[in-house]
């Protein structure tokens, strides 16, 4: 019968659209009975009966709205003479209401499932709160902790820290917040490491608390503890390692480590190093080695990510020489592929070097001493026939004529016998000097045995070693011995000479020579015979 304006703004209908409508019309199903009950209620009890409830309404839009609904029977009031009631609009309050209800229940869902142990505790340090994670954690139940002290499970080390930091919370009502990492025990008795986090909400209307985050981080205290401990060893190792160890970035071309032994290896300081520029580096480089160096720097420049490179060159020791160097490294790069920084190790090699130098040359003076004749200089008979071997299968592959000459002192036994053995090995001293004198580089020359001697000439024919045998006839008789003082002795040799035949024997192609030296001799000494 009657409807105020506040119908319009609260949903939608003009009044004129209300008065004479039947008043259920616009309440949602889910509220019908609720509103007939009451209305049933007010309808029949005349002594002013009140009755207030909450329902919703369609707005005009279709939209709906919840109000709080309030009904009183004036009927048999003179000036009212209805029912009246008072709808007052909490649409807006419902929904921070269901909201604020939903982030409770999220909030709670947080704190209860969170790994980490939080912890409410009023001014005098007792617990209050604690979610479940404290059985998860420490295997203690939540009942065991509410109404205990924060402080019974603290380990003795951290008590002062967290005391400290109680009384800082509990002092500064200003929200202050303190942080750090303490050792709770374990219902077994085991110390777990947390990192603790406290807050001041004692003046938070809904927490009226001191708040506590504890987060477990035994493990990662574990872990950081082994690399520290690992770290501490491999700097360790790199710090006392003979060998250097470096790292050197490319993007400034400085050093971000250096280990102490390339002071102990070259002389320089690490401060003397670490900010050296390439150019001036490369200046303690032996020059020689220097393309070497960029050649495998331009290689690693552009090599594949995790190829190891290595190099040997040397470099200038602070008081002068320059020490061998074993350099091994790798190059870092960004995803691009660009090279970011070097590191690698640097292995002092001198002395190894030379004690390879020295080894090659003892393996060389005992090649010399196990293929040369002591007294005359020239190759001795087992060499003789490792060198005619090679050079009859060349002469057999190549088709190159190899000549042989067997020499012989004429009448040495008697020289000997007149004048003794150390006079004749002067003798022969002097015609291995005349025998190298004649001959070209790629020929050779041994004491086949007593006085005899071979002389080897590849890519030589018969008549090119005539010439040669020749040569070293005229070259001897120019040689005087003075075996007895104011007598001089000259000496001459009978030669054999023939040249290979392909594929003939070593054993043949020897005996034929010295067939033909015997030969010569009978002949009348001083002669050099050749095959006709």
């Amino acid at each position: 019968t009657y409807i105020n304006p506040a119908v319009e703004k609260v949903l939608g209908f003009k009044p004129e659209e209300r008065i004479g409508a039947n008043g259920f019309e616009t309440v949602h199903p889910d509220d019908m009975k609720f509103l007939a009950d009451s209305f049933n209620t007010l309808a029949r009890d005349t002594n002013s009966p009140v009755i207030q409830g909450e329902m919703h309404l369609r707005h005009k839009d279709g939209s709906l709205r919840t109000l709080e609904a309030v009904g009183s029977n004036l009927v048999h009031n003179n000036v009212v003479e209805s029912i009246i009631v008072n709808y007052r609009d909490i649409t807006e309050r419902k929904r921070m209401e269901d909201k604020l209800r939903f982030e409770e229940q999220r909030f709670r869902a947080f704190v209860e499932h969170s790994s980490d142990i939080i912890v409410l505790l009023n001014l005098e340090g007792i617990i209050i709160y604690i979610n479940p994670a404290v059985e998860r954690v420490l295997g203690l139940k939540v009942e065991e902790r509410i109404g205990a002290k924060g402080s019974e499970i603290v380990h003795p080390d951290d008590m002062k820290f967290l005391a400290d930091s109680f009384n800082i919370l509990s002092m500064d009502t200003n929200n202050p917040v303190v942080q750090g990492e303490a050792r709770l025990r374990h219902k077994d008795g085991s110390w777990y490491t947390f990192e603790t986090v406290g807050s001041n909400l004692v003046n938070n209307n809904v927490v009226e608390a001191i708040i506590v985050n504890h987060r477990d981080i035994t493990e990662r205290k574990k872990v950081e503890e082994a690399l520290r401990e690992s770290e501490a060893r491999f700097r360790e190792v790199l710090e006392n390692s003979l060998d250097v160890s470096y790292k050197r970035n490319l993007q400034n071309d400085d050093y971000d480590y250096l280990s102490p032994s390339f002071t102990k290896n070259y002389g320089y300081t690490l401060d003397e190093m670490k900010n050296l520029p390439l150019e001036v580096l490369m200046d303690l480089i032996h020059p020689d080695d220097l393309a070497e160096i960029g050649r495998v720097i331009a290689e690693s420049n552009s090599g594949a990510v995790g190829t190891a490179y290595q190099m040997k060159y040397r470099l200038r020791h602070k008081e002068g020489p320059y020490r061998w160097c074993h350099d091994q490294f790798i190059v870092m790069r960004d995803a691009d592929g660009t090279p970011l920084a070097i590191i690698g190790s640097v292995k002092d090699i001198t002395e190894q070097n030379q004690v390879a130098e020295a080894l090659r040359e003892s393996e060389h003076r005992y090649q010399e001493l196990s293929t040369i004749d002591d007294l005359t200089q020239l190759y001795n008979s087992r060499h003789f026939y490792a060198q005619i071997e090679r050079e009859m299968e060349r002469s057999n592959r190549y088709g190159q004529p190899l000549t042989l000459l067997l020499l012989d002192l004429d009448k040495f036994k008697k020289f000997n016998d007149t004048y003794g053995h150390v006079e004749g090995d002067y003798v022969l001293s002097r015609l291995g000097q005349v025998v190298k004198r004649c001959l070209r580089d790629p020929d050779s020359a041994y004491r086949y045995g007593g006085e005899e001697f071979t002389i080897m000439l590849p890519m030589t024919t018969s008549e090119e070693g005539i010439v040669t045998a020749k040569r070293i006839q005229t070259e001897l008789r120019k040689e005087a011995f003075s075996p007895v003082l104011g007598q001089e002795v000259y000496m001459t040799v009978s030669i054999g000479l023939a040249q290979y035949k392909s594929k003939e024997e070593i054993k043949a192609f020897v005996h034929r020579v010295d067939q033909l030296m015997y030969q010569a001799k009978k002949n009348g000494r001083d002669r050099i015979y050749p095959e006709s």
